[in-house]
């Protein structure tokens, strides 16, 4: 008797600790399930935060020149001076960063480096109407700002302005009494670029709307700028604006089919060229990358083009006074400097940059 109800005892015993085991492996599963879902919610956060970030970052990145539109590693920045007999251009051919050398439109490959725009990387070179002074942009503070440079005296260049937003692609007013430029600026609340014009002399800004790369118009009444389409990120066109504030924004060149970018007025201010990016299609090809040239005709424009020695990969067009239209392009491992010139529209390379 004894024995069996020791038995029973051991017996229970034994279901006892069965089941607190099987609870305490319940509970451990429990426990690694809990621990797991605890990971699950983090790495969740994290990657949604990551996503977040990258979905701003991207946004950023089609709003943002710095990153795809200035495509550091296939780009010439080039400004002829009002004379055309030389011009600035940024190029990284003989350092890492871009830097800014005064090249000769007479002799080929002949580049004199500008030593006060030697830090950093600097972009958007602008002759102004005496060939006096240069306006540029710079990362060299680790935000991209205006500067001022005289060619002339040799001094620093100084900063326009602030380091609160980035600030990119200046122009000169060519007749403004007093001296004013026009640049973009990056509008980090609202998320997207915009047009500032600046009088040097009182440092007032006015903000005009959004748009990039504004070009001023020989007589200093409007700006060509490029401005993204509200439901084609990334896609852009060609827009005016009225400095004087007369006449409202109007579209030039707009379309589904294609994105229009870099304006530049003619000398006569009666066109504007521009080059297109892919996707292009009639009256623009399809392969894109082309320059082309709207005419300010009577009704909806004319659009000629595209201009010789740009079917393809072409960029970043500029009209220069002595009739040739300047632009780079990408040949197997270089990106040239290219000039056509408009009356017999012969093409002619001005400099190379090897990769």
């Amino acid at each position: 008797m004894y024995f069996c109800r020791s038995l029973i005892q051991d017996v229970k015993i034994s279901k006892c600790f069965s089941v607190v085991c099987l609870i305490c492996s319940f509970c451990n599963i429990c426990t690694s399930i809990y621990v797991t879902l605890l990971d699950t919610v983090s790495m969740v956060k994290r990657v949604w935060a990551e996503m977040s970030f990258f979905a701003n970052y991207v946004k950023k990145l089609f709003h943002s020149p710095i990153s795809i539109l200035l495509k550091f590693s296939e780009n010439i920045f080039f400004c002829p001076e009002p004379n055309g007999n030389w011009g600035v251009i940024a190029t990284n051919k003989f350092s890492d960063n871009f830097r800014l050398f005064k090249m000769s439109l007479r002799k080929a490959d002949s580049f004199v480096e500008i030593p006060a725009a030697a830090k950093g990387n600097n972009l958007f070179p602008a002759v102004d109407p005496t060939s006096k002074k240069l306006l540029f942009a710079s990362d060299r503070d680790g935000v991209w700002r205006i500067y001022l440079l005289d060619l002339e005296g040799g001094s620093e260049a100084k900063a326009l302005t602030s380091p609160d937003a980035d600030c990119l692609s200046p122009c000169w007013c060519p007749r403004c009494k007093e001296e004013r430029i026009a640049f973009s600026r990056f509008n980090e609340r609202e998320g997207r670029w915009e047009i500032c014009v600046m009088d040097l002399g009182s440092g007032r800004i006015s903000y005009l709307g959004p748009g990039l790369f504004p070009a001023w118009s020989p007589d200093g009444r409007y700006l060509a700028v490029q401005r993204p389409r509200e439901k084609a990120e990334g896609q852009f066109g060609i827009w005016i604006i009225d400095v004087t504030g007369k006449e409202g924004d109007r579209p030039v060149v707009v379309d589904e089919r294609y994105a229009a970018c870099n304006p530049y007025w003619s000398p006569d201010g009666k066109s504007l060229v521009f080059n297109t990016v892919k996707g292009g299609a009639k009256p623009l090809r399809e392969e894109g990358g082309c320059i082309y040239i709207y005419h300010f005709d009577e009704g909806p424009g004319r659009i000629e083009g595209p201009l010789p020695g740009t079917e393809q990969g072409a960029w970043r067009p500029v009209w220069g006074k002595d009739g040739r239209i300047y632009f780079h392009k990408r040949e197997g491992r270089a990106v040239n400097l290219f000039a056509v010139c408009r009356s017999d529209s012969r093409v002619s390379t001005l400099a190379e940059r090897s990769n």
